[in-house]
C-alpha cells in the first residue's frame, strides 16, 4: 500500500480525506482480494473494469479513499510518480493553493515535466 493524493505531500493544502494505492495481482479478480477488504470494513463504492480495472473502498472509520489498481498499471505508476514529483519538487506544489486544482501532469518517460490547470 502507498499514501498517494494531496495528504501524501507535505506542505501541501489538501483535502480531509486519505487517499491510498493498493497495487494486487489482478483488481478484476475481487474474490482474491474484496473479500479481506470487506472483512476489514472497506465498502466497495466504484467499480471501473473500463479505465485500468480500477476499484474505489471507503474506508471503515476513517476518511479514506483505497484506490485498487491490477500490478504493472501505467495508472498506478502515475499515481506515485506525480506524489513523488511533487514531494521533492516545492516549486510545484506552490500553485496548489486549493482542493480544486487540477494537477495537470505531462509525463514523458516516467517524468512529470509540467503542472498546469485551474476549475
Amino acid at each position: 500500500m502507498e499514501h498517494i493524493g494531496s495528504t501524501a505531500v507535505p506542505g501541501l493544502v489538501a483535502k480531509p480525506i486519505i487517499a491510498i494505492l493498493l497495487v494486487v495481482a489482478n483488481s478484476a479478480d475481487e474474490p482474491s482480494y474484496v473479500p479481506a477488504l470487506e472483512a476489514a470494513g472497506y465498502v466497495l463504492r466504484i467499480r471501473e473494469p473500463d479505465w485500468h480495472q480500477h476499484r474505489l473502498f471507503k474506508g471503515p472509520d476513517t476518511n479514506i479513499n483505497l484506490h485498487v489498481f491490477t500490478q504493472g498499471s501505467e495508472e498506478a505508476r502515475k499515481h506515485l510518480t506525480l506524489r513523488d514529483w511533487l514531494r521533492t519538487n516545492e516549486a510545484d506544489r506552490e500553485p496548489c493553493f486549493c482542493p480544486d486544482l487540477i494537477l495537470g501532469s505531462f509525463v514523458e518517460d516516467g517524468l512529470v515535466i509540467g503542472l498546469s490547470g485551474l476549475v
